[in-house]
């Protein structure tokens, strides 16, 4: 069964949202299969705002589940961030794709 995550009500309630990236753990290795629109931004370093972004939404939501510190979990999403681009811990294979 796929478990899909629900859109976001801004998104919704915006005519004008587009998604820009769809990211699967799949099997029980918990191996990644992404979908990207890289043309969402003409500019590639956008994506690094957009990857904090992301990192200070998971960081939030940790800490209003009351799991750890948004500070603490920022830290250790950098770290491990750093660490994965500099030694990565599985090889990544891009192949562009047509949905299904």
């Amino acid at each position: 069964m796929i478990k899909e995550m629900p859109i976001p009500r801004g998104a919704i309630e915006n005519g004008k949202a587009q998604e820009i990236l769809r990211v699967w753990m799949v099997g029980d290795n918990h191996q990644m299969h992404v979908s990207i629109d890289v043309t969402a931004f003409v500019d590639s370093r956008c994506w690094g705002i957009a990857l904090a972004d992301l990192a200070r939404h998971v960081a939030n939501s940790y800490e209003d589940l009351g799991v750890a510190e948004r500070e603490k979990v920022l830290t250790s999403i950098v770290n491990f961030f750093e660490a994965e681009i500099g030694k990565p811990t599985s090889e990544i294979t891009t192949k562009r794709e047509r949905p299904v």
